[in-house]
């Protein structure tokens, strides 16, 4: 099918086959297409093969988007010639920050929070910025992100990204690595990455925003070795990796360990209880 240029096309990996709400959009010229089937970068693969605009955006479907959402994201493509990927921040509200593990580790007490901070390079809460301990900054997770103006940064949100069809399927590119399994985390940037290398860019325009309504992590998002094989193969690819990427290795293993056994001791504590509250009723 020929590409449609000035349609966008909206692309959402949802299990649930959830319907996402953009009545709103300022920019008319779109279609959704929702898929459950398969993994994250099996959704993809097929939403790249099947749009219809040469303009495809990747997105939740816990995700709430403002009006000129989309009229933003069209408006840097142009304005910007070298640009493959535009992104933007992904607002999490304060009382949903507890949901995700990456930002628990800011209330850590020295020195484990210093620690932290270590493998961020003093500043995890800057703009899209990749460290060579393999982390991702986090400052487009806030409300500070929606300031300042378009600009070129080094990697593009997971939620909120769109890039060029023409240019992902390109004989450097062709398409998403299937090899990222489980959540697929990094797959986007593993191929973005590689745009890079060649001369494209990718840009941050911090209007073309969303609101992230993230849900606490179950099912892949708790299975630590595929996590760990995403984050490596990603690094070893694409990340002038540092002493500081072993360190986090051993420093983000040691976490989800200790996140493993805090969960078997509240399971066997609940055991417990409910065996001797059964048994204290029969002696009764």
């Amino acid at each position: 099918m020929d590409k449609d240029t000035k349609m966008i096309t909206i692309a959402v990996p949802s299990l649930r086959n959830k319907k996402i709400d953009l009545s709103n959009q300022t920019y008319k010229d779109f279609e959704v297409i929702v898929d459950g089937d398969g993994s994250i970068v099996e959704v993809m693969n097929r939403a790249i093969k099947n749009a219809k605009g040469n303009i495809i955006v990747r997105t939740d479907d816990d995700c709430v988007f403002p009006p000129h959402w989309l009229e933003e994201i069209d408006k840097t493509f142009k304005d910007n010639p070298d640009c493959a990927i535009v992104t933007g921040p992904t607002i999490i509200p304060k009382e949903l920050l507890k949901n995700r593990d990456v930002f628990n580790f800011r209330k850590f007490r020295w020195p484990l929070k210093q620690l932290y901070y270590f493998f961020m390079d003093g500043n995890p809460y800057r703009i899209g910025r990749l460290y060579s301990s393999g982390c991702f900054s986090l400052g487009s997770n806030f409300i500070h992100s929606l300031q300042g103006e378009t600009r070129p940064v080094d990697f593009a949100e997971a939620c909120n990204h769109a890039f060029r069809k023409d240019i992902i399927l390109d004989r450097q590119v062709m398409g998403f690595d299937e090899k990222f399994d489980g959540l697929c985390e990094y797959y986007e940037n593993d191929a973005f990455l590689r745009l890079k290398e060649g001369g494209w860019k990718i840009y941050y325009n911090p209007k073309a925003y969303v609101e992230h309504h993230i849900k606490e992590a179950t099912g892949n998002r708790t299975r630590i070795w595929g996590r760990n094989k995403n984050f490596i193969r990603f690094c070893f690819r694409r990340v002038n990796i540092s002493y500081k990427f072993f360190l986090y290795l051993i420093f983000i293993n040691l976490y989800f360990l200790y996140k493993m056994l805090l969960f078997v001791h509240t399971r066997l504590g609940h055991w417990i209880f409910c065996k001797l509250s059964h048994q204290y009723k029969e002696d009764k």
